[in-house]
């Protein structure tokens, strides 16, 4: 796999970086966003697979442990590593560690002396597609201080590419082992000690519920596509303290809104490209049952990519279907509203 790095320096709140790697797209959070402490989240797409960490430092050297949660071995610098074992790494500045294992590293747990950016990955092995191990999965992970109490998640994939009856999981990340979820539909889940809790969910959900304790939740793949291995791997889902007032994005298939069911003042266009004429996008609205929240879903037959813009009197957030992938345009980190 080649190993590429690019260093971008942005001071505008108004730009918006998308980073692409393999089957993935991503925005890169902002170093202000960035934490000391990470529980790491990572897709499990069984046989044939790999987890991968990638920490990466901005302009301070620090000192990072990593403390293992692990269903195999990890080896790094010539040692092996288990469950609960640590691993201390001394990272210069704009210098990054990757940590690559077969095990489900799921739970994690990153600290260091200074701000970080982590990554959780899953990358295919073999000699595949001209000896290269394509990432099936890229997500920037949120610090745990960025954690929240509130979720809303629409799911409304209509690409037509999904085998599996179940090919969506959601899977909720919990620094304590004593925090609870409770559902929409009054469903109240423990984690226990792992302070890791999964379910799958099918194509068409909407899902809300509330945490006794600030939690990370993801959205996994767990299917397949009718052309091999499910691709949208592991994506982050904000919690509703973080959702943004506007946003652009490229983007095509189904896009799925999540809003407070009383923002009547929400506008969607788009365009097929920059320079042509902004056109208005009528949303079909339906309230989640026992929640303040409503979806709206817009769906583009368009085999091109759109340039969707949003602006909202109201904090929202999106997530988008295509085919076998997902796109998200993440949440508000700044005044300026850009996405992670």
């Amino acid at each position: 796999m080649d190993d590429k790095s690019v260093l971008v320096h942005v001071k505008d709140d108004e730009t918006v970086i998308v980073g692409g790697v393999a089957y993935t797209e991503y925005s890169p959070l902002p170093i202000a966003a960035l934490g000391t402490k990470y529980i790491v989240s990572s897709c499990t797409h069984g046989e044939g697979y790999s987890s991968m960490i990638v920490i990466a430092t901005h302009s301070q050297k620090t000192v990072v442990d990593v403390a293992f949660k692990l269903e195999g071995n990890v080896t790094y610098g010539n040692k092996v590593y288990g469950d609960g074992d640590t691993l201390i790494l001394i990272l210069d500045q704009y210098q990054t560690a990757t940590i690559t294992t077969r095990s489900n590293i799921t739970g994690t747990r990153i600290t260091s002396v200074e701000t970080v950016a982590v990554f959780s990955a899953t990358y295919k092995f073999g000699n595949t597609f001209g000896n290269k191990y394509p990432l099936s999965t890229y997500e920037q992970l949120h610090p745990v201080r960025l954690y929240g109490k509130e979720f809303v998640l629409a799911i409304k994939d209509d690409s037509g590419y999904r085998l599996s009856a179940q090919p969506y999981q959601l899977q909720v990340v919990s620094e304590d082992s004593d925090t609870q979820i409770v559902f929409n539909d009054g469903t109240t889940i423990s984690f226990g000690e792992t302070g890791i809790f999964r379910k799958n969910y099918n194509v068409h959900t909407n899902i809300s519920f509330n945490t006794t304790r600030p939690v990370m939740a993801t959205l996994c793949s767990v299917g397949s596509s009718s052309f091999g291995p499910a691709m949208d791997g592991c994506f982050l889902i904000p919690p509703v303290t973080l959702y943004l007032k506007h946003a652009y994005f490229s983007g095509r298939g189904t896009l799925q809104l999540v809003t407070a069911e009383d923002n009547h003042n929400i506008r969607v266009q788009m365009s097929q490209n920059r320079g042509s004429t902004l056109v208005n996008v009528k949303i079909a609205w339906d309230n989640v049952p026992g929640t303040r929240y409503k979806v709206g879903t817009f769906t583009s037959h368009s085999r091109q990519l759109l340039i969707i813009f949003i602006r909202s009197d109201a904090p929202f957030t999106v997530l988008g279907y295509s085919k076998a992938r997902i796109y998200n345009t993440g949440c508000s980190l700044t005044s300026g509203g850009n996405m992670c």
